[in-house]
This record gives structure tokens, C-alpha cells and sequence, in this order.
């Protein structure tokens, strides 16, 4: 998961994006050929120190288990104040429908909050059991 970083990278998506809001978090898109990149965005307004590091952990892993259904772009998610009182499948749901509100996800690239890649032509990895 790569991250978008620095003032300029997030000003560009902010003027060049187009914004979709569902439920607890507003995302803006740009759309690029390179790989997704992520940038999150959790205000004071979300709550204290400790639920604005809850809801970002919970927004990283949601867009680590997204990343691999989604082919390229520039993506920022931007939690509201109620992301705070949500839970993870609160958060799920509202960043999974932004997602295919934008078209970069349908609903048969997630299943139960996992991403589906694309298969590997290496096939399933072996590993110890």
C-alpha cells in the first residue's frame, strides 16, 4: 500500500478529485495509471487522541484489504466526526461504498470485507502447516 505524502501530493488530489460521501467518511478520487495511493485525513472533530488513532488503524487496514481491488489512483478518506463512534464494519461498509460509488470497486471484487486480487499465473503459495 503505497501513501500519498506531503502538502502538494494532497492539494492535488483535493483540486483535481471528485468527492463521494457515504456514511461515516467522504473519499476523493483522482484517478491515475500508476499504483493506488492512500492518504487519510482524521480531524480533532473525530474525537480525542485515542479514538482518532482507533479510527485510523481501523481505516488502514480497510484500505490495505481494498488495495488489491483497485487497479490505480489517488485516493484520500476523509473520516467525519461520527467515524469515531463506528465500529469497523460501520467503517467498512461506508469506505466499500464510496469505493463503488467512484467505480472503482464492485461488489464481487469484496467479499466479507477481503479483497479478491487478480490470481497469480505463480499460483497458491506454499507454506508450512
Amino acid at each position: 500500500m503505497e501513501k500519498l505524502r506531503g502538502r502538494k501530493q494532497f492539494t492535488e488530489v483535493f483540486s483535481q478529485g471528485r468527492r463521494y460521501a457515504v456514511g461515516h467518511v467522504v473519499v476523493v478520487v483522482r484517478p491515475t495509471t500508476g499504483p493506488v495511493r492512500w492518504g487519510l485525513v482524521v480531524g480533532k472533530r473525530v474525537g480525542n487522541a485515542v479514538v482518532r488513532n482507533r479510527v485510523k488503524r481501523r481505516l488502514r487496514q480497510i484500505c490495505r484489504t481494498a488495495d488489491a481491488a483497485i487497479s490505480g489512483g489517488d485516493v484520500i478518506v476523509i473520516a467525519r466526526p461520527s467515524a469515531g463512534a463506528a465500529h469497523y464494519d460501520g467503517l467498512l461498509r461506508s469506505v466499500l461504498g464510496a469505493l463503488r460509488r467512484a467505480h472503482l470497486v464492485t461488489g464481487a471484487d469484496m467479499v466479507a470485507g477481503r479483497a479478491r486480487a487478480a490470481p497469480s499465473a505463480a499460483g497458491p503459495k506454499a507454506g508450512p502447516r
